[in-house]
């Protein structure tokens, strides 16, 4: 196997994990919101954040190996899907491609939709807190009427806690 296939194949193993880390700190950094607890949330996000720019080294060699074997095997596109380069692999090296990139596929589809309810978390979240801000923030009407029954003067506004809005 030419070392340029064992390269893709290391790169796409190694981004299945990758996705799969993701996913368990999606999971956690779903509970700390459920939970609101806050500390959790930012050490899950530093983590998150290392993972990434492991993505990004990842996305770097998987680009030139990718790029090496369209050149290689004289592949019209040089950016080839992993099926085209599949294509051009010996059968169990294709048969590898296709398994590690159906398993990203569905990392990554699975990956997807648990940010899209942690989104959805912290825009409920957001819009407690602006609901509570804005309840701080208003101006009261000053009542019009006394406990005895007569009229109070009205003039000027009750005092404000906050006078911001995030």
């Amino acid at each position: 196997m030419n070392m340029h296939w064992g390269e893709l194949l290391t790169v796409l193993a190694e981004s299945v994990t990758l996705y799969k880390d993701l996913l368990l700190l999606g999971e956690e950094k779903r509970q700390a919101l459920i939970g609101a607890d806050t500390a959790m949330l930012d050490a899950i996000t530093r983590r998150e954040e290392l993972r990434i720019l492991e993505g990004t080294r990842l996305e770097e060699r998987r680009a030139k190996a990718t790029a090496a074997l369209a050149t290689h095997h004289k592949l019209a596109d040089r950016k080839p899907t992993l099926l085209m380069l599949a294509d051009a692999a010996d059968p169990d090296t294709a048969e590898q491609i296709r398994s590690l990139g159906a398993e990203l596929d569905t990392a990554v589809k699975q990956l997807v939709r648990l940010n899209d309810t942690n989104a959805a978390l912290i825009h409920q979240a957001l819009h407690f807190v602006q609901y509570n801000l804005n309840l701080l923030t208003r101006s009261q009407a000053e009542t019009t009427y006394v406990p005895t029954g007569g009229r109070k003067a009205t003039g000027g506004s009750a005092a404000m806690i906050l006078d911001r809005k995030v």
